[in-house]
C-alpha cells in the first residue's frame, strides 16, 4: 500500500477529542480541563502534539503499520517536517512512536485484561486503545529485547508503535488516545521480567544447542590458551579508554572492536572447553567490555551471543608443543592464534585438479545451484515472487521442483519486503501446500528496515541465517534491502562485501529477486554492479494471453542446466507451473512479428536487415525481442 492507496480510506472525523497541550510530566494528574488545553482529532494534530512534547515520530503509509523507511534514522521532532507527511487537512498518512529513541517500553496488550490475569501492575500511564487491546507507554533507559514474558502482551523495546489519531486500514478503526497522562516509570517488577526475557532470549538457547567436545590439551596448550585469552581481556580493556569515534591501533572501535573479540574468545573456549569453558568466557567478556548510557549492558551481552551464535563450533587453531611465547607473538585480538589459518584458508590444488570434480547439485532447478549467487529479474507484476513461492514449498518438502526430479528436502529463510502475511497465506493455499510440512521453510515477511550494504544489519542478518543454518536465503526484492543509491557502484560493492560473501564462504546460496529497469533491454534496474558478483542472472518473462511464463538465462559462470524454461500456468486444481513445449511469445516480441509481417519484410531476413528496416518505419524495439521475433519467424520454435 503506497502512502495515496484509495484503499485506504481514512474515517471520518467530525469532532475532535481535547488534551492537554503539555503532558503533565509531574504527574500531578490534572486532567484535561484543568490545563491549557488543545483540540486534536487527525493523525497530523497527534503526531505534532507527541513532538512538542519532546517524543520523535516518523511516518507510516496511510492505514498502516509497516514502516516503508528507516524509522529509526527519520524519527524527528521537527514540526515543519511532520507537517509535510500529512495532507492539507491533516490525514493521508499514519505515523509511528519508537519506543527505545524516546525512552520508553511500550507494553502492547492485545487483549484487554491481559497484563492484569498476569498480575502486572502497571498504574496510570500514557495509554492508547488499539482495535484489539491497550498500548500502555512506560519510561526506561534500559535496552530489553521484544521478548515477552505475558500471554497476550507484546513488547516493543526495540522497535515502535503505531501512534493515536492514526488508523488501521483493515477495520477503520482509530488509535485512541485515552489517558494522556505522562510515561510512568517502568515499575521494578515489570523491568525484572523483561530482564529475564531477554537474558533467556539472547544467551540460553545458544548455548544449550551446540556441542562443544572436550579435547585434551598438552600443558603447552594450555599456557597459549591462557594468555591468549589473557590478551584479549587487555584489549576489550584497552576499547573502553577510547574516546567517542576513536579507534585502536588495529582500526577497531566499540561497536566492531567488541564483537571482535568476543568471538576470538568462543573460539578459544570451543578449542580448550575444560580449561576456558564457555560460560566463564562470557562472565570475563561482560565484565571488561566497555559500555556507557548507550553502549548499554544488553548491548555488550548480544555482541557476546552474535559471536556465539556466528562462531558456533568453531575452534581456535592451537600450536603443537611450541613454546607458547613463541607461536604467534602478540595474542591479543586481530593477531591472535588462529586468526589468520582461520581466515585464508589454502586450497589444495592437487585435490582440486585431480580429485573427482563436484556434481551439479540443484537446490531450485533450474535457477540455484548449492553454494551459488543467482538474480532472477523481470517486469512488475510478472510473478516472480509467485514463481520462486511455489519453487520454495516443493524444495522444502522434497517435492520436483518445475518438472525437475524430486531431492532431499532443503532448508530455506526467506526474506520478504514486497509481500504480507495475508498475501502469503492466500498463495501458499493456492498452491494446495496448506498442509505441507513446512518446517524447513523460515520465512520473514515485512521485516523492519534493513541495509545489508551497512555493517551493522549486514551482521545482524547473518547472524539470523547462521543460526538456522539454511541451504538458501531468498531476498525479495534485493533493491528494498540497501540504504545506498542503487544507481551507485559502491552499494552493490558493499552489499556483496558484507553479506553475499560471507554466506558464500558458508556454502550458503542467495536468490535475489529485483526489477528489470525502465529500458527493459538493459536489464537490472540501477548500476551494472549489481550483476558483478551473480555466478548466474536469470529474466523472467510473462505472456498472460498464452498463460506462459519463459525463465531465460542470460549469464552464467559454469554454463550449468538450460537456457531457457518457458513453463505453463495452470490453476486447476491447483496453482502450479509446469514445464511446457509450446512457442512463449511475450507482448513485445508479438507485436514485432505483427510488425514484420505487416511491412512485408522476407522471413529469411536476419536481425540486422530486419532491424533496419523496422527503424526506417520508425518501430522502435529491443535487441533481444528483434532477436525472438526474427527466430519466430524462421520456425525456431521457443526461445
Amino acid at each position: 500500500m503506497t502512502l495515496r492507496d484509495e484503499g485506504a480510506a481514512a474515517p471520518d472525523r467530525e469532532t475532535a477529542a481535547t488534551y492537554p497541550e503539555t503532558i503533565d510530566r509531574e504527574r500531578t494528574n490534572k486532567r484535561a480541563d484543568e490545563v491549557n488545553s488543545i483540540a486534536l482529532s487527525t493523525p497530523r494534530d497527534f503526531a505534532l502534539w507527541f513532538a512538542r512534547n519532546g517524543f520523535r515520530v516518523f511516518p507510516l503509509p496511510p492505514g498502516e503499520k509497516e514502516s516503508k523507511v528507516r524509522w529509526d534514522r527519520v524519527a524527528t521532532t521537527d514540526p515543519e517536517e511532520i507537517a509535510s507527511w500529512f495532507d492539507e487537512d491533516g490525514g493521508g498518512a499514519n505515523y509511528g512512536v519508537p519506543a527505545a529513541l524516546n525512552g520508553l517500553v511500550i507494553l502492547d496488550e492485545d487483549r484487554p485484561g491481559a497484563l492484569a490475569e498476569a498480575g502486572v501492575e502497571i498504574g496510570p500511564t500514557l495509554t492508547v486503545r488499539t482495535f484489539k487491546g491497550f498500548h500502555r507507554y512506560l519510561q526506561s533507559d534500559e535496552d530489553f529485547s521484544q521478548s515477552s514474558p505475558w500471554d497476550d502482551v507484546d513488547v516493543r523495546a526495540r522497535g515502535y508503535v503505531v501512534g493515536p489519531g492514526s488508523f488501521n486500514g483493515e477495520t477503520g478503526a482509530v488509535y485512541e488516545l485515552v489517558d494522556d497522562r505522562a510515561p510512568a516509570d517502568l515499575p521494578a517488577p515489570v523491568a525484572d521480567a523483561l530482564r529475564t526475557a531477554t537474558a533467556l532470549r539472547d544467551f540460553s538457547p545458544i548455548v544449550d544447542e551446540i556441542e562443544r567436545p572436550a579435547v585434551a590439551l598438552s600443558p603447552a596448550q594450555t599456557a597459549y590458551v591462557e594468555r591468549a585469552v589473557a590478551g584479549v581481556l587487555a584489549d576489550l580493556e584497552a576499547l573502553g579508554d577510547l574516546g567517542d569515534g576513536q579507534r585502536d591501533d588495529r582500526g577497531r572501535g566499540w561497536d566492531s572492536g567488541t564483537y571482535g573479540l568476543a568471538a576470538r574468545l568462543v573460539e578459544l573456549s570451543n578449542a580448550a572447553v575444560d580449561v576456558y569453558p564457555i560460560e566463564r568466557a562470557r562472565e570475563d567478556f561482560l565484565a571488561r567490555a566497555p559500555r556507557d548510557r548507550k553502549f548499554t549492558e544488553s548491548h555488550v551481552a548480544a555482541k557476546f551471543d552474535d559471536a556465539l551464535d556466528r562462531v558456533g563450533v568453531r575452534a581456535a587453531e592451537l600450536p603443537a608443543d611450541e613454546d607458547p611465547a613463541d607461536a604467534f607473538g602478540d595474542l591479543g585480538g586481530a593477531s591472535a592464534p588462529g586468526a589468520l589459518p582461520d581466515r585464508f584458508p589454502t586450497l589444495d590444488l592437487v585435490e582440486l585438479l585431480h580429485g573427482e570434480p563436484e556434481p551439479e547439485d540443484w537446490l531450485l532447478w533450474p535457477l540455484v545451484e548449492r553454494g551459488r549467487s543467482v538474480s532472477l529479474t523481470s517486469a512488475p507484476k510478472a510473478g516472480k515472487s509467485l514463481l520462486v513461492l511455489e519453487a520454495v514449498l516443493c524444495a522444502v518438502t522434497g517435492r520436483p521442483v518445475f518438472g525437475h526430479p524430486a531431492a532431499d528436502p532443503i532448508r530455506v529463510v526467506y526474506v520478504d519486503a514486497e509481500n504480507a502475511p495475508s498475501d502469503l497465506r492466500e498463495r501458499i493455499h493456492s498452491m494446495g501446500a496448506a498442509d505441507w510440512d513446512l518446517s524447513r521453510l523460515h520465512y520473514v515477511s515485512l521485516p523492519p528496515p534493513l541495509a545489508l550494504d551497512v555493517k551493522a544489519d549486514a551482521d545482524a542478518l547473518i547472524a539470523h541465517v547462521r543460526s538456522l543454518r539454511p541451504d538458501l536465503v531468498v531476498l525479495d526484492t534485493v533493491s528494498r534491502f540497501v540504504d545506498g543509491e542503487e544507481n551507485d557502484s559502491s552499494t552493490w560493492l558493499a552489499l556483496y562485501r558484507r553479506f553475499l560473501l560471507p554466506l558464500k564462504g558458508d556454502g550458503v546460496a542467495v536468490l535475489r529477486l529485483d526489477h528489470l529497469g525502465k529500458d527493459a533491454s538493459k536489464g537490472t534496474r540501477g548500476s551494472s554492479a549489481k550483476a558483478g558478483d551473480v555466478d548466474a542472472g536469470w529474466e523472467l518473462t510473462y505472456n498472460p494471453a498464452h498463460g506462459l511464463r519463459a525463465l531465460s538465462r542470460k549469464l552464467s559462470r559454469n554454463g550449468h542446466g538450460p537456457e531457457l524454461v518457458t513453463l505453463d500456468v495452470r490453476t486447476d486444481p491447483v496453482l502450479r507451473h509446469v514445464p511446457s513445449d509450446d512457442d512463449f511469445l511475450d507482448d513485445a516480441v508479438e507485436r514485432l512479428v505483427d510488425a514484420l509481417d505487416e511491412l512485408g519484410i522476407p522471413r529469411e531476413w536476419g536481425r540486422t536487415k530486419a532491424g533496419d528496416e523496422l527503424r526506417s518505419h520508425g518501430v522502435k524495439f529491443a535487441t533481444d525481442d528483434l532477436t525472438a521475433a526474427v527466430r519466430q519467424r524462421k520456425g525456431g520454435g521457443p526461445l
